[in-house]
């Protein structure tokens, strides 16, 4: 399954990257306070001069089918590693789920679009890959898992943009 997201985001691209995508405090407020995930944790992030490397683990709401949730036994999470270009201002990430992590794979890319209108405004570009190989299970695990994702980000637009407009951003 893919999924290829594009939304709007009121600030620039510096700020984007350097004062929101990249601060703890942002993501916290987002995820924990906004789409009421149980944790967001940053394990390690290193600045380098021509990337940023930078690794998170994530528990997000655990509203699964059944089915799913019989299949993670427990509390499921997740880890991003992801990787920051400087250079193409690219973030390319590798999604390790607790769970089944040998028959799910979940990579993508997130890149930031200047609005040329709107020195105010980006547009957040998200490619995602998802592929789950589990007999009988794999389409309805997929497709979970691209909703939840989809929902997630069309989510936390109006939560950044609150952000943005508390912060003066």
């Amino acid at each position: 399954m893919k999924l290829d997201l594009r939304h709007a985001i009121d600030t620039d691209l510096t700020t984007f990257w350097d004062r929101m995508f990249f601060e703890p405090d942002f993501n916290r407020e987002v995820y924990v306070a906004g789409l009421q995930f149980p944790e967001w944790t940053l394990l390690s992030d290193d600045d380098r001069p021509n990337e940023r490397l930078r690794k998170i683990k994530v528990v997000p709401k655990q509203d699964a089918p059944a089915v799913i949730k019989k299949l993670a036994a427990g509390t499921f999470s997740y880890v991003e590693e992801g990787r920051f270009d400087k250079a193409t201002r690219r973030y390319s990430m590798r999604i390790t789920p607790s769970v089944l992590s040998d028959k799910i794979k979940i990579e993508g890319e997130i890149l930031a679009e200047p609005d040329p209108q709107n020195g105010k405004r980006v547009y957040r570009v998200t490619k995602m890959t998802i592929e789950v190989r589990i007999f009988g299970l794999g389409s309805i695990v997929e497709g979970f898992l691209g909703k939840s994702i989809e929902e997630s980000f069309v989510n936390s637009v109006p939560l950044a943009n609150k952000y943005i407009a508390q912060h003066g951003l």
